[in-house]
């Protein structure tokens, strides 16, 4: 099975860059021309079904911008599965994808690389650095240091793909 071109993909949804929205344009079926294509799918990524075929709407938004299908993954830069403007997405590679993620949700502390340490009565920062190899960044006596030290470390080892805790403030 072939893959869905440019030329394919505008005569069947137009795409808009700013809300990145997709409307059927030329819909098989019947009385959906017009409407908001897709849905949003358990892992929160917008999907929309062509054919027999489904894609997530980022990989959609990157062909319909830039005319071809996107080498490796979608990052969103924002972490919102669902923002699908074309000023949200960017390429990256695996690694660099998980770099720019959202703390767990079973995080105590609600803060990416932060714990609190029972033994020592402090918060602890750390950094992944993928192969499952983590970078100790020191105790701290409040959740929000340790941050801000996950924070300097990720801009450090990730620059651009860094996840910040606190991204309203520079970090370095």
């Amino acid at each position: 099975m072939s893959r869905l071109s440019q030329f394919e993909l505008k005569k069947l949804l137009s795409y808009n860059p700013f809300t990145g929205s997709f409307v059927w344009r030329n819909n098989p079926k019947k009385g959906l021309d017009g409407t908001v294509a897709g849905h949003l799918n358990e892992d929160g990524y917008c999907v929309i079904g062509v054919g027999r075929r489904y894609y997530k709407a980022s990989r959609l938004a990157w062909l319909h911008e830039k005319g071809v299908w996107p080498e490796g993954e979608i990052d969103h830069k924002n972490t919102d599965r669902s923002d699908n403007c074309i000023d949200n997405l960017r390429l990256a590679t695996r690694s660099q994808n998980c770099m720019n993620r959202r703390p767990n949700k079973d995080s105590r502390s609600g803060l990416k690389g932060v714990c609190w340490e029972k033994h020592v009565q402090k918060w602890s920062a750390r950094i992944g650095l993928g192969n499952g190899k983590k970078k100790y960044l020191g105790l701290f006596d409040c959740a929000e240091d340790a941050a801000r030290a996950r924070d300097r470390a990720s801009v450090l080892y990730f620059g651009r793909f860094a996840y910040l805790n606190f991204p309203e403030e520079h970090v370095l």
